[in-house]
């Protein structure tokens, strides 16, 4: 999308998933492994930033500039959809921690398609 390709999905987008910007996922690794538990599990993922596929990529299109084509998947593409409607993560245990995420969707996707776009000038 940040090259002007629109984006195709193969499905309704209704899935449910957690989105986390790269620098935010840094600093909640950091965090873990300065604060948290030995032997403990962490979930990763911006509580501010749970929303559907769909949901998404209309987000990344109208920033982008581009449109959202819905194209039908083949039986082939089918067979690796993944069958969760939501797999989105609870980071309350990194919350405990003192970490929040800096960037939400929107700032982390506008920030992600300026360097993109900035890297291929």
């Amino acid at each position: 999308a940040a090259l002007g390709e629109n984006i195709i999905l193969k499905s309704n987008g209704g899935q449910i998933r957690s989105y986390c910007y790269v620098f935010d996922c840094a600093t909640a690794i950091l965090t873990v492994l300065l604060q948290g538990k030995t032997m403990e599990a962490y979930n990763i993922s911006n509580s501010d930033s749970v929303f559907s596929i769909k949901e998404m990529a209309e987000l990344i299109a109208k920033m982008a500039g581009v449109e959202l084509i819905y194209d039908k998947p083949t039986k082939e593409e089918e067979k690796n959809f993944n069958p969760m409607k939501n797999s989105s993560l609870n980071n309350d245990k990194l919350q405990e921690l003192g970490w929040h995420g800096v960037f939400n969707a929107r700032s982390g996707i506008g920030n992600t398609i300026k360097t993109i776009k900035e890297m291929e000038e």
